[in-house]
């Protein structure tokens, strides 16, 4: 279990590479998360609000006590992800992004 209390994150790479190990994770809702990641972190019940402790260490209990179900659904996220963040995508994007300018 990883858990990831920043504040502020430029995009929050650790959890991508926590997904892809398939670690579960517990993340607070930082500035700079993407938006892809946040809404399934909520759906999974694995975002907490910042500054909220007490969340924190409900969220702690509910995966050591429901852990493979979390894994599922960390397995669920990792195929939402990988889709998403595909290297070919990312070149399209660029490319995209080097049009505009």
């Amino acid at each position: 279990l990883i858990i990831f209390p920043s504040k502020y994150e430029g995009f929050g790479n650790v959890l991508l590479e926590s997904i892809i190990c398939e670690t579960p994770i517990i993340s607070t809702n930082f500035y700079g998360m993407d938006s892809t990641i946040r809404k399934l972190f909520k759906k999974y019940g694995l975002l907490v609000e910042l500054g909220n402790e007490n969340e924190m260490v409900e969220k702690i209990k509910f995966v050591k006590n429901n852990y493979y179900l979390i894994k599922n659904n960390i397995l669920e996220i990792k195929n939402i992800i990988v889709e998403k963040f595909t290297v070919k995508k990312n070149i399209k994007l660029l490319e995209q992004q080097i049009d505009i300018l």
